[in-house]
């Protein structure tokens, strides 16, 4: 096993030397070995696959996916994946999975870090919960250390693929959305912009935004069977509670300091007619020590990201759990976008 000092960032956070072991790479995402124009030179891109690093005394995993159009001093994306699912589920999921595809594409690097089984303590498997501050969450609370976790995942990344760590950016969904919140709140300085879909802020009381706010795109769907739109239980079980997304937008338009842009409510053009749901943004600029505010609403969609890719046959297996799929625009796109113009 090899020992690996990890250089800290700056401000406070100070890691200790986590022990990393590179599993088998999917082959799908090879190691890279030879340097290339407009590349940084082999011996300082890491593996890519399944990696695993000691945190607090737990062997956490987490997956690299660093395309080939990858170059040097490269954007990261941290894509954290929903509750009782996985890292591997959220690279290949529905909607979620069209970052491996945008990442070829603009040629920025995705981790995929992976939550703790709450029940089992398990940190290799595949039905994984975040510990996001709900309260109370009675199905098995999550107490590992999260964010502690996710922020040493993005110091090893930087250390071993030459990413720009000022272009750190973190998106989820549900669970994750509702994770990626508590690291804007908690570890601002970690990252440049943020995207949460279909997660509401935990109901209570004593949450303190950060002094330096960053960026954040909030999407959630009207007909949300799971994250209630109004807030309270979610999914309607002893799976914690939820302000509403309301409230949640609310408190994040207060954090940021932000103010409308003027505009108001913009709709996205009406692509799919046939899925019922129609996308709107709205934007609300960073006013003085603030960060800026998008809000996407789906109107008529369900607990889902919206995507472009969405086939009949994942409509008639999704749809009846999570609700209408939204079909007009790529949310992973729209994320992008909203990272790189923030």
């Amino acid at each position: 096993m090899l020992v690996l000092v990890v250089a800290s960032r700056g401000g406070d956070r100070r890691r200790t030397e986590p022990a990393e072991t590179a599993q088998q790479a999917d082959s799908s995402q090879p190691v890279v070995t030879t340097a290339q124009p407009d590349r940084p030179d082999a011996s300082r891109v890491g593996a890519t696959g399944e990696i695993t690093i000691d945190v607090d005394g737990l062997q956490r995993v987490f997956t690299v996916v660093r395309p080939p159009s990858v170059g040097a001093n490269a954007p990261l994306v941290v894509l954290l994946h929903g509750g009782t699912r996985d890292m591997r589920a959220v690279l290949k999921g529905a909607g979620s999975g069209d970052w491996v595809a945008l990442a070829e594409e603009k040629g920025f690097v995705v981790v995929a870090p992976n939550g703790v089984n709450p029940t089992t303590g398990d940190t290799t498997g595949n039905r994984q919960q975040w510990n996001d501050l709900r309260s109370p969450f009675s199905v098995g609370d999550s107490e590992a250390d999260d964010v502690e976790f996710i922020n040493r995942v993005i110091d090893w990344v930087i250390e071993h693929h030459d990413v720009d760590p000022d272009r750190v950016f973190v998106t989820g969904l549900s669970n994750g959305g509702m994770m990626a919140q508590r690291l804007l709140i908690e570890t601002p300085e970690t990252f440049a912009a943020g995207a949460s879909f279909i997660a509401n802020l935990p109901d209570r009381d004593d949450l303190v935004g950060p002094d330096s706010p960053v960026p954040l795109l909030l999407a959630n769907g009207t007909e949300d069977p799971l994250m209630p739109w109004d807030g309270g239980k979610i999914a309607d079980r002893d799976r914690g509670t939820v302000k509403s997304v309301a409230e949640t937008r609310e408190w994040w338009i207060k954090t940021n300091r932000a103010t409308p842009d003027g505009l108001g409510i913009v709709q996205i053009k009406n692509t799919n007619r046939r899925d019922g749901c129609t996308l709107t943004t709205e934007r609300f600029n960073a006013g003085p020590g603030g960060a800026a505010l998008e809000i996407l609403t789906m109107e008529g969609g369900g607990h889902s990201m919206p995507s472009t890719n969405y086939t009949f046959a994942g409509e008639l297996l999704l749809e009846p759990i999570v609700g209408p799929l939204c079909r007009d625009a790529g949310g992973v796109r729209l994320a992008w976008d909203f990272f790189v113009s923030s």
